[in-house]
């Protein structure tokens, strides 16, 4: 999984003044001092492909196992989907690496995209209706992005 950090001094009020891709508004991104900040991001991009049917993929041996670690992961990446969406008071981050890495995107100081792909066939179909309903279930999270200040 790919992590690239992004770092940019910023010096003066001039340059700290930026434009938010949302809304093509104005932000101030200096503390008001002219003193040089340091602003940090970091841009993560995963993979998930999809869940591994055993029955249609025939995987055996370390495959399977491989497989059983995957499915794991995106059942705790759909319950901690579920919780956000539903505005639970917990939400079960520490069950698998896979939601321990997207923490970030979870709690509020991250701008989020997600990217579901479908296939038009129908020998895919129960795996394009869940990736559906994952997509559905995920557009109901409301992320208020925060601009952490050191």
């Amino acid at each position: 999984m790919p992590k690239v950090y992004v770092q940019r001094s910023a010096k003066g009020k001039e340059e700290n003044e930026g434009i938010a891709p949302q809304n093509n508004t104005r932000v101030d991104l200096s503390s008001g001092t002219g003193a040089p900040k340091n602003l940090k991001s970091k841009f993560l991009i995963v993979d998930l492909a999809g869940s591994e049917r055993i029955d249609k993929s025939g995987s055996e041996g370390h495959m399977l196992e491989e497989a059983k670690f995957i499915n794991l992961s995106l059942t705790s990446l759909g319950k901690c989907i579920n919780a956000l969406a539903e505005n639970s008071p917990h939400i079960p981050i520490r069950d698998s690496k896979l939601t321990r890495l997207l923490r970030d995107s979870f709690g509020g100081s991250a701008r989020t995209s997600l990217i579901i792909t479908i296939g038009p066939s129908t020998r895919h179909y129960t795996e394009t209706t869940s990736t559906i309903m994952f997509g559905q279930r995920a557009m109901k999270i409301v992320n208020m992005v925060k601009l952490k200040r050191n």
